[in-house]
């Protein structure tokens, strides 16, 4: 059944009186000028005056949040915190040296995209297979572009797999 808006006449096809468009200015206006009738000593003109700070910082934001953007995404407060592992000390001879020696076994590319890293516009990250900071075995090392090692944070058995696999074909062309 075709209808027509009552508003502006734009031919509509559901039941409803209005199209979208005009509904929403209705509906608008008529919160406007509930709010502007009502006398709470917080808003003026239906504005909220309330200001709301961060829990944490104390910095303005929002009336919906309660963490101010920097604050929620640091760390407990961001789902990929791990109780501070990123804080935990590298083991003796993890050095700048060392990785490349790994990027120049890997050929200066990312092992799983294959870019080069002259394409990337920076060094390779040296990625731990096993994810243990203190395991600098060369066979636990592989070298991945920055996009390629942001992936891995996520479904690490997975990453296991791939990156033992790969470290295996390494071992025998070699």
């Amino acid at each position: 059944m075709k209808k027509h808006c009552i508003n502006c006449n734009k031919l509509i096809s559901r039941e409803a009186k209005r199209c979208r468009k005009c509904k929403g200015k209705i509906h608008s206006n008529l919160m406007k000028e509930f709010w502007k009738n009502k006398s709470h000593h917080w808003l003026v003109d239906g504005r909220c005056l309330k200001k709301y700070y961060c829990i944490d910082c104390e910095k303005r934001i929002g009336r919906r949040a309660i963490r101010c953007k920097k604050c929620s995404n640091s760390m407990e407060h961001n789902t990929n915190w791990q109780e501070g592992k990123s804080f935990e000390p590298y083991a003796l001879g993890w050095n700048n040296t060392y990785k490349e020696q790994v990027r120049f076994r890997d050929g200066y590319k990312c092992r799983l995209c294959k870019k080069p890293e002259i394409e990337n516009r920076r060094k390779l990250d040296i990625h731990h297979i096993d994810y243990d900071k203190k395991n600098i075995d060369i066979e636990n090392l592989i070298s991945l572009c920055h996009s390629c090692h942001m992936k891995t944070n996520f479904n690490r058995e997975y990453w296991k797999v791939i990156f033992i696999a790969n470290v295996m074909e390494i071992a025998k062309l070699l």
